[in-house]
């Protein structure tokens, strides 16, 4: 199913109520919203799912802070003393 919606003044959209009641989104359901290159996709979570989601995110962010070259010559100082 395609169809075309319009961004409102405050960025927002409406998920057509076709596509609402076929998968049951209503008021508080949580979607989540990520980019792949040019696309937006949007994703129905559950709650596990969305626990998960976030730790990779910490994690993948995290990374870029605690994995660089600096760091790992000073662990390696005291390490090997």
């Amino acid at each position: 199913m395609f169809k075309t919606i319009t961004i409102s003044q405050k960025g927002q959209i409406t998920i057509p109520k076709e596509i609402r009641q076929r998968f049951n989104i209503m008021r508080g359901t949580k979607i989540f919203l990520s980019e792949d290159n040019d696309k937006l996709i949007l994703e129905l979570k559950n709650n596990k799912q969305e626990k998960e989601e976030w730790q990779f995110l910490a994690e993948k962010n995290m990374s870029k802070i605690w994995d660089n070259s600096q760091d790992e010559k000073i662990w390696a100082k005291y390490l090997t003393k």
